[in-house]
């Protein structure tokens, strides 16, 4: 533990009913105090625990209420004693003045983070993983709000917008470990249930939970399958909600409200209350919240008039409840219930044609308005059992989804059949609608039975996980005027062009219905053995049966029909090895190699007809309906150190991920499709930096970098011997990102004020090699990209009021350019929200 003694502030405890000795511990490790305590005195005892904002004192009378010990404290913090028979014993209610003299004042330190990274509670400095970890204070300090703010502060995170369709696809990576087909290679989790989705379709994409009342956030970079399953090949993102409270009454609240440059307003409302119903037996926890963001895209039709100004506003609701119920010693119940609605009015995709991005100037000329609504639910129980030596726990959720979006295809469809992507020029009034529609239903199970003794030589986790996902994919392309477009560019009908099962009888060029089912069981563990003292050796092994199964129908005016079914199989195994040295309680260095593993799956039937050159270009006769899974191995050695005597913290890593076997789309460019095969393999390297420190009372400064140089180790060609992918060739993420900020605080007597500055780089993305197939040489290499945020505001007790300044620069580079076919003079493009000023209350009671 530190041998500091502890601050008076209130912060966070995540202390589970459970033994006391253990609690005492935990209660060590999340109040970065000493705390010494006899075991065999303890080891019989129970607590009710503390789960909450506390004062640290508070939080330890609450764990000793009840039994014959009280505390005093010590020069480096607590001391547990037993009671004195004339002194009361010590309650929750009225916490007794500490026996000693007077505390000397709390010394000037970083405040630890508690994380369930290892699927037990331990400080953050003391985990052998690489792991950015956000609490509350710090989210609502940064103004993070969605997850692309997270991946902005998080150096080796990357999430990418994408400009198919209406823009609303997204793509999340881990260390250079990125993929848009097949299963995920990053795992999204909301507390114990996965989130991600599969590629089924083509228009499967991950939703992200909105970030309101949420305990925290925890980036996991490198594998880690043994504790999170396969698609954590790359990494995992956690989303941590809150539990409730059975001792004392807490709300959270937020409103904020902000005015884009040249753009519209926005703004939120939201709360969080709770406590007991039945002191130590029953509590709960509800949040509401609710939020606007105004448009900044305005909507023209393709010769310039508006059509609507500020068209992309978007809205989000999010209801959870909870309530933990322990109606017999050591029982642990939470059921809870998470709604999500996410709805946008339009698209952000830029056209270049109609945009002026230097001067301020935001347009898209899409003659549809393309809305999207996106929501879920999420009902989930948890059981915990405490039988002293170890913990039981039963996760059980089923999330539920479904999205509905509407794309404007005029343009795409123009572009790749008509060769412009203006079909209105050729058959007037000529447009497409595009209805995508996508569902997801995750039926998890996990079971894990873990030792409660965190000083124990030997710790351990091990459990059984089931799942079973779900995904539906609808596309459904309303274009009545497909054939008369066709014959006024070739002369031919439908069944000439695209063969005799082409449809003339449906008013769609492509109807897309895809069903994909994925089921797993897995067998998991993990130990981490002390081989002496400071040395731990971990190993960690997960054993999977792992089946999909898939149906595709798709039919059409553009398409020949087709119907596809597929099943693929594996049982995969992960791995995990380990050695951390705690050289002494500030200082930890670690090595660890992992493995990680992502299953295979299955590609439609593509048209034989109209693909007939693709596939001759490429020595094959048809396409492959199945590829292999893929997997990656992870060399990592960090270090995390305490310095300064706790006012510097320092957390650093050095990696190497292979990567084998890579799931790659094939691109069949005569009939505008493509396939997925393994293709090759890749390496990345790079590091990690995170550097925190308190120089001063009233400075608080942050620094983090990362550098990800991830290539292709092998070259591929077609049989005709064009390059599809050359060694050396980039993987495509930018290669460095760096996240600075600080905070300065003026106190007074009865607030303080405080000066808050953010600034975010990422640096170009590479070169693109115009030797292989894809290469588009009028899409040039993107700029680095600047963010500057700032914040100033006054905090009195507790409530903090603040105004803040996004994108103070206006900075508006181009994130992200593509064109709908290789001969449309149509650019799309992306850059960032226009400067925003805003105003912001919290309050937390």
């Amino acid at each position: 533990m530190l041998a500091t003694p502890t601050a008076a502030a209130e912060r966070l405890f995540q202390i589970a009913p459970q033994n006391l000795s253990s609690a005492l511990t935990a209660f060590g490790v999340q109040s970065g105090a000493s705390i010494v305590f006899r075991k065999d005195a303890t080891r019989r005892l129970r607590t009710v625990g503390a789960v909450g904002m506390f004062e640290p004192e508070e939080a330890l009378a609450r764990l000793l209420s009840g039994s014959e010990l009280t505390y005093v404290r010590t020069d480096s913090g607590f001391a547990v004693v037993r009671a004195p028979a004339q002194a009361p014993v010590r309650t929750v209610s009225a916490p007794v003045a500490a026996v000693s003299s007077p505390a000397p004042k709390a010394p000037v330190v970083i405040e630890e983070i508690v994380v369930t990274a290892t699927r037990q509670e331990e400080v953050l400095r003391k985990v052998p993983i690489s792991v950015a970890a956000y609490t509350r204070t710090t989210l609502d300090a940064q103004g993070i709000r969605e997850i692309d703010d997270v991946a902005r502060a998080t150096p080796g995170l990357v999430f990418s917008g994408s400009l198919y369709g209406n823009g609303a696809l997204s793509n999340i990576a881990v260390r250079g470990v990125t993929s848009t087909v097949g299963a995920a290679t990053t795992a999204i989790y909301i507390d114990d249930t996965p989130i991600h989705v599969r590629t089924v379709g083509f228009t499967a994409s991950n939703a992200y939970p909105k970030i309101f009342d949420l305990a925290r956030v925890e980036v996991l970079r490198g594998p880690q399958g043994t504790l999170f399953g396969a698609s954590a090949m790359g990494g995992a993102v956690r989303f941590i909600t809150p539990e409730p409270d059975l001792q004392r009454r807490s709300f959270y609240g937020r409103a904020e409200l902000s005015k884009i440059r040249s753009g519209g307003l926005a703004g939120e409302v939201g709360a969080a209350v709770g406590g007991p119903i039945m002191k130590d037996r029953l509590g709960f926890r509800v949040s509401a919240w609710r939020r606007r963001d105004g448009g900044w895209v305005d909507h023209l039709d393709p010769d310039g008039r508006s059509l609507e100004p500020d068209s992309n506003a978007s809205d989000s609701l999010v209801v959870r409840g909870s309530l933990m119920a322990q109606p017999a010693e050591g029982l642990t119940i939470i059921p809870s219930l998470h709604y999500q609605h996410a709805a946008s009015s339009d698209t952000s995709v830029l056209w270049e044609n109609l945009s002026d991005v230097p001067r301020g100037r935001f347009a898209q000329g899409n003659q549809l308005q393309q809305p999207t609504r996106d929501f879920f639910i999420l009902p989930a129980l948890v059981v915990r059992y405490d039988l002293g030596p170890v913990t039981l726990e039963s996760s059980t959720s089923l999330y539920r989804r479904k999205s509905v979006a509407v794309w404007d295809y005029s343009d795409e469809i123009g572009s790749i059949f008509a060769g412009t992507p203006y079909p209105h020029l050729i058959v007037p009034g000529y447009r497409v609608r595009a209805t995508m529609i996508n569902r997801q239903e995750n039926l998890t199970q996990e079971l894990r039975v873990r030792s409660t003794d965190p000083e124990g030589r030997l710790r351990w986790i091990g459990g059984v996980f089931y799942a079973h996902q779900d995904q539906d994919s609808e596309q459904w392309d309303y274009d009545p005027d497909f054939p008369e477009l066709m014959f006024r560019v070739y002369g031919r009908s439908i069944p000439e062009l695209f063969g005799p099962t082409a449809r003339t009888d449906t008013p769609f060029d492509l109807v897309n219905l895809n069903r994909g089912v994925d089921t797993q069981f897995a067998a998991f563990g993990q130990a981490d053995l002390m081989l002496s003292k400071g040395v731990t050796l971990t190993a960690g092994l997960r054993a999977s049966r792992s089946r999909f199964r898939s149906q595709t129908d798709q039919y059409g005016s553009a398409i020949s029909e087709n119907h596809t079914t597929g099943r693929q199989s594996e049982t995969p195994v992960t791995s995990r090895v380990g050695l951390a040295w705690q050289i002494d309680d500030q200082n930890l260095v670690y090595a660890t190699v992992s493995k990680g593993f992502r299953i295979g799956g299955t590609n439609p039937a593509q048209n034989p007809v109209a693909c007939a050159a693709d596939f001759r270009d490429l020595g094959i006769t048809g396409n492959p309906l199945t590829y292999g899974s893929d997997s990656v191995w992870n060399y990592e050695l960090g270090a995390k150190n305490s310095l300064m005597d706790g006012r510097l913290s320092i957390a650093a890593s050095l990696f190497q991920v292979d990567w084998s076997d890579i799931q790659r789309n094939v691109g069949l460019p005569s009939c505008y499709l493509f396939y997925t095969a393994n293709l090759g393999r890749a390496r990345s390297r790079g590091f990690d930096l995170s550097i925190q420190a308190k120089p001063t009372e009233r400075l608080a400064l942050s620094f983090s970098a990362g550098f990800t140089d991830a290539e292709y180790r092998t070259t591929i060609r077609a049989s005709s011997g064009a390059h599809i992918v050359e060694r050396g060739d980039p993987l495509g993420e930018r290669p460095w990102i760096i996240a600075a900020g600080a905070e300065y605080v003026i106190p007074s007597r009865r607030h303080e004020a405080y000066l808050r500055g953010d600034y975010f780089y990422r640096s170009a993305p590479p070169r693109d090699n115009p030797r292989v197939t894809d290469y588009d040489p009028l899409l040039p290499r993107l700029a680095e990209q600047h963010m500057v945020r700032a914040r100033a505001g006054v905090r009195m007790g507790g409530v903090d009021l603040s105004v803040f300044v996004n994108n103070l620069l206006d900075s508006r580079p181009v994130t992200a350019r593509a064109r709908t076919s290789r001969t449309s003079p149509l650019f799309l493009t992306s850059t960032f929200q226009p400067r925003t000023f805003g105003v912001t209350m919290v309050a937390r009671y």
